[in-house]
């Protein structure tokens, strides 16, 4: 995200709104959270870390590929690249119901 994109009217009206619903929630007042809102955001979020472990399945598949099949042309930024990606992956896991390691072996018997 753009400097420009953070302080925009929109994202600055969003940071104020999800304030709010914090403190109404930690202070129980129930009665004055946009329940609406409040799901529709944490609906986004979660379709948010499902692409970014879609994202990063999609390259560390395509960089264990090419250390596979091009092994001539193999380099240390690829191992990086295959450690970094495999394991902000698991991080990401944690996060999303429906699991780095079951994508894995959604696609390898595909």
């Amino acid at each position: 995200m753009t400097l420009l994109q953070l302080l925009s009217p929109t994202t600055l009206d969003h940071q104020v709104w999800l304030l709010e619903t914090i403190v109404q929630l930690r202070a129980k007042d129930f009665d004055r959270v946009n329940w609406e809102l409040l799901l529709e955001e944490l609906e986004s979020l979660s379709a948010s870390e499902r692409r970014e472990v879609h994202n990063r399945l999609r390259i560390l598949l395509m960089h264990l590929l090419k250390f596979q099949y091009q092994p001539e042309c193999r380099s240390p930024s690829w191992v990086r690249t295959i450690v970094e990606q495999f394991s902000q992956g698991v991080r990401t896991r944690n996060r999303v119901e429906s699991g780095f390691c079951n994508k894995v072996v959604r696609l390898k018997y595909l």
